[in-house]
């Protein structure tokens, strides 16, 4: 597949309106999203995102997009998933499945767990440790089994159970694996902008 250079074709008449980098920084938003769901390959990305970061006119944005299923550069950025695709056409939209906003649920749940859990482990070892230097009382080692409890409890408060966890952990470090990726690659790209 060839990548559409600007200048290309024909173009609609606000295609000679000059763009700023607000323009540009939203098609590489559309490109990104577009690659992310597998609509371009590497090389169509890295080719096409060159000539989205020196584009001058909307018609050379757009020609980068007309292909692609958010077409041109006033598109807004698309969520490619298909449930979200069918909410956003129908003019009478559905709440998500249950199974969707059971998701949602557990990501809640799951980050509010987490930040407690360091909360707790975190005032536990400080007084553990002030409690085993700084005083002569010999059951500073309850702090870290009071932590355990707080953990538990925190976990049955907020109905989290083990396979949950597990579930959550999986989202939370393949959604923070993305977003690593994503910013190499952004900063390897601005590197190369910039040189």
């Amino acid at each position: 597949m060839t990548t559409p250079q600007p200048n290309s074709e024909p173009r609609p008449e606000h295609a000679d309106v000059r763009v700023g980098d607000k323009e540009r920084t939203h098609v590489l938003e559309l490109l990104s999203a577009h690659f992310a769901d597998g609509y371009i390959d590497v090389h169509e990305f890295e080719e096409r995102t060159g000539h989205a970061a020196t584009a001058r006119t909307r018609g050379d944005l757009d020609s980068l997009l007309k292909d692609l299923p958010s077409g041109n550069s006033l598109a807004a950025v698309p969520s490619l998933d298909p449930e979200v695709q069918e909410q956003q056409k129908s003019p009478h939209a559905v709440a998500p499945k249950s199974s969707d906003r059971e998701l949602d649920e557990l990501i809640q749940r799951g980050k509010t767990v987490q930040r407690l859990d360091s909360i707790i482990w975190t005032v536990a070892m400080v007084l553990f440790f002030v409690f085993m230097f700084l005083t002569e009382w010999s059951y500073f080692w309850l702090f870290p089994v009071a932590a355990v409890g707080g953990s538990i409890a925190v976990r049955a408060i907020y109905k989290l159970d083990d396979d949950e966890e597990e579930i959550y952990k999986e989202i939370a470090d393949k959604e923070q694996s993305e977003r690593a990726q994503r910013l190499r690659k952004a900063a390897e790209r601005r590197r190369e902008l910039e040189g």
